[in-house]
């Protein structure tokens, strides 16, 4: 004896699954599993947020101090990095 039955379109469904399907254990598992991703996510934002704001406050003490953080220049010899930074240049493409 099987536990297959035809569907409407023909397509053959197996009614163990079916009814596992309607479930309520199988949809309650399956809103843990959403409240869990969702509390993950959450703490990962909040870590981010934090590290942001970290850093934020960081360049703002900067700024208020009158020592803000420049733009980076390159030195007067910078015809001497020019084949080491084409170099690497090459490699990161390839």
């Amino acid at each position: 004896m099987t536990n297959e039955t035809a569907g409407a379109a023909g397509a053959v469904t197996n009614s163990v699954a079916a009814t596992l399907g309607q479930s309520k254990l199988v949809k309650a598992g399956r809103a843990d599993v959403a409240r869990i991703r969702e509390r993950t996510r959450r703490r990962r934002l909040l870590k981010l947020a934090i590290v942001l704001g970290i850093v934020d406050a960081w360049l703002w003490k900067r700024l208020a101090e009158g020592n803000p953080v420049g733009l980076p220049s390159m030195p007067e010899d910078a015809m001497l990095w020019l084949p080491g930074f084409l170099l690497i240049g090459i490699l990161a493409i390839v």
